[in-house]
């Protein structure tokens, strides 16, 4: 199987390490600069997409900037390629119907990065709550942040895609990981309220915080508060159901299940090597590309997640409650 990687930053060498690692051994490279992979400067590299093409790549793992990511996608797909798409799928909705409706004609098979639902204490919640331990589920509190200029410390995260609005960055954007587990969770959401501001002495032209309101078809609430901020790392979800409550820990990679009342409560800590979920990931990928498997993060699913995000932003921008469209209403 050949593989292409689009964009050979931190994301994009993280995945060449771990197709190596299975088995894979034709890999290239898209780049503006013709400068080799240098673990293994054997690898074929390219400069130009015709160039790529006619190498004959199966896969394209595209996990340049997001602002890019659509465009990308359409001219792969146009050649039959299949794809993995990093998150989020794109910065706006513009070239998103296109797309889907380019994947449906050709049956192109397409994976978002959502690499959450590969953390294995979150697949523990998940099935928590679908064997309905929890009983009907009433609300949920999500928090996620960390100090931005920490997320890649060897560079300057002034210049960096997060601090740029044409680049896609903003903490709704960049975080978006949250839209999708809570909706993997609890299903699609009905109605949003949020608010974005910038309140930190960051040097970034986006929002450094989000806070939102979710109302699920389900009639469940949640909160989510998402922030560029916090010096200390945080990812966690807290879920309360009629029966009993949930606690997740995507840090420490724990799960809590707390009884009525408190009065006991079961945990489990699984590997919190952040690579456990990427390797699963890419693996996913070969699965989908060589047996036929569904993608765990299909392109309707990452563009429904868009979607969310997009009426979030206007929500806040207009200072009230929204609907969700529905996606086939768009196409």
């Amino acid at each position: 199987m050949k593989i292409l990687i689009v964009g050979l930053g931190s994301i994009g060498q993280r995945h060449t390490k771990n197709l190596i690692q299975l088995g894979v051994e034709e890999i290239g490279f898209l780049r503006r600069e013709p400068t080799p992979y240098l673990d293994n400067p054997d690898l074929p590299v390219f400069t130009d997409i015709e160039a790529a093409l006619g190498w004959g790549p199966e896969v394209a793992v595209i996990s340049g900037p997001t602002s890019m990511h659509i465009s990308s996608a359409k001219v792969f797909t146009g050649h039959g390629v299949h794809l993995f798409l990093e998150k989020p799928l794109s910065h706006n909705w513009a070239g998103v119907p296109e797309l889907i409706r380019i994947v449906r004609e050709k049956q192109i098979q397409v994976m978002v990065g959502f690499d959450l639902r590969f953390h294995p204490s979150l697949l523990r919640a998940k099935s928590i709550i679908d064997e309905g331990t929890l009983g009907r589920i009433i609300g949920a509190q999500v928090q996620v942040g960390q100090w931005l200029p920490d997320w890649h410390p060897w560079e300057d995260y002034r210049y960096g895609v997060s601090a740029k609005a044409e680049s896609g960055g903003g903490v709704l954007r960049d975080l978006v990981h949250e839209l999708d587990y809570i909706t993997w969770l609890l299903g699609p959401v009905e109605r949003v309220a949020c608010q974005l501001s910038h309140q930190s002495s960051l040097e970034i032209e986006t929002e450094d915080i989000a806070q939102c309101l979710f109302t699920f078809q389900s009639g469940t609430k949640a909160t989510l508060h998402l922030d560029y901020i916090q010096r200390v790392a945080t990812r966690s979800c807290r879920l309360i159901g009629e029966e009993a409550s949930l606690e997740w820990d995507g840090i420490a990679s724990k799960v809590r299940l707390l009884s009525p009342g408190g009065k006991s409560a079961e945990e489990w800590s699984f590997d919190a090597d952040r690579n456990v979920r990427y390797l699963a990931e890419m693996e996913a990928l070969l699965s989908m590309v060589r047996d036929g498997a569904p993608p765990p993060v299909g392109l309707e699913s990452a563009a429904r997640t868009l979607l969310l995000e997009i009426t979030a932003r206007r929500a806040a921008k207009e200072e009230k409650f929204l609907p969700i469209p529905n996606l086939e209403d768009l196409l």
